[in-house]
């Protein structure tokens, strides 16, 4: 198969080519075999790319770790309560620990996973919004969990355009309900596209928009 891959550190449009590499196969019972549709990009894995030397890495190295795609096939063990079976169309990210030391990425055709790291796609949410969830969805969730947020309350949300921080914000909107106020703080350039994420006030340079 055909993937971007590196085999020395340093910035993505440098060291990143197409390469050939093998369809990876199924190790453990509990994995599954992903054909990606679409996969995202994200800063951790260009500091990834950047800063750790291929002492730890084995290379070559696919870049990226969130994708959505479907299921090829599935280890024995894979629960099917999960309704996950070749066809399933998933969404999910890559295990650091596991984009590290072995040759996954996904940036690639394929990839074999544990199936605790996908979940089933929503059918009314497209493939390519989904494959941008995996570390920045995952990362929202558990700032509005810690949050403690309850409907009725209020509250601000700083950097509210960016990649955690616009899902931070719809997050937020539902977790108040519409008792509750959602005030959002961003670039000058992005006001319009957050006010339409559900806040009730938007922000920025220290001036009410």
């Amino acid at each position: 198969m055909q993937a971007w891959a590196h085999t020395r550190r340093g910035s993505p449009p440098i060291v990143l080519s197409i390469t050939q590499v093998p369809i990876p196969i199924i190790s453990s019972p509990s994995q599954t075999i992903v054909k990606i549709s679409y996969a995202a990009f994200n800063p951790g894995a260009s500091i990834v790319m950047h800063l750790l030397p291929f002492w730890f890495r084995s290379s070559p190295a696919i870049s990226e770790m969130d994708f959505s795609g479907t299921i090829v096939s599935c280890g024995i063990s894979v629960p099917f309560s999960r309704n996950l079976e070749p066809g399933t169309k998933v969404f999910g990210s890559i295990p650091v620990g596991q984009h590290v030391k072995t040759t996954s990425g996904a940036l690639a055709e394929y990839v074999v996973i544990e199936h605790t790291a996908v979940v089933k796609a929503p059918e009314a949410v497209g493939m390519e919004e989904l494959a941008g969830l995996g570390i920045a969805g995952a990362t929202a969730l558990e700032l509005v969990k810690r949050s403690k947020l309850k409907k009725g309350d209020s509250v601000l949300v700083n950097g509210a355009s960016g990649g955690v921080g616009h899902l931070v914000v719809q997050v937020c909107r539902d977790r108040v309900g519409e008792t509750g106020r959602v005030v959002a703080v961003c670039s000058s350039e992005n006001v319009k596209w957050v006010s339409k994420l559900g806040v009730d006030e938007v922000y920025f340079s220290g001036e009410q928009e």
